[in-house]
């Protein structure tokens, strides 16, 4: 899977395999950036329920995202300047969103 995403980003893969790859349920050719947008996803859903960004370290949204430990991610890693500016970007456009939870 990891050559055939490598392939696909040196425009090396022939079409009929991008073809039959997208055609897999739930595929995608960037699985971190996927995971950040189901983070975002799920963020947004609990600010909108509880009106707040303050996460529970142990929190899991939807029955299975585990939203407490992917905000405790992004925070460490805007804290070790490991964050993109996109993705900062993106979770200072959520609604309540704080760096330090306390």
């Amino acid at each position: 899977v990891s050559n055939r995403r490598g392939n696909f980003n040196d425009g090396k893969l022939p079409s009929d395999w991008v073809d039959a790859l997208e055609a897999i349920p739930g595929w995608v050719w960037d699985p971190t950036e996927a995971d950040f947008q189901a983070g975002l996803a799920a963020l947004r859903a609990f600010v909108d329920r509880e009106g707040h960004a303050r996460v529970p370290a142990r929190h899991i949204e939807g029955g299975e995202f585990r939203l407490g430990s992917w905000v405790n991610n992004r925070r460490n890693g805007y804290r070790e300047k490991r964050l993109k500016r996109e993705r900062v970007a993106a979770l200072e456009a959520i609604p309540e969103w704080v760096w330090s939870a306390r």
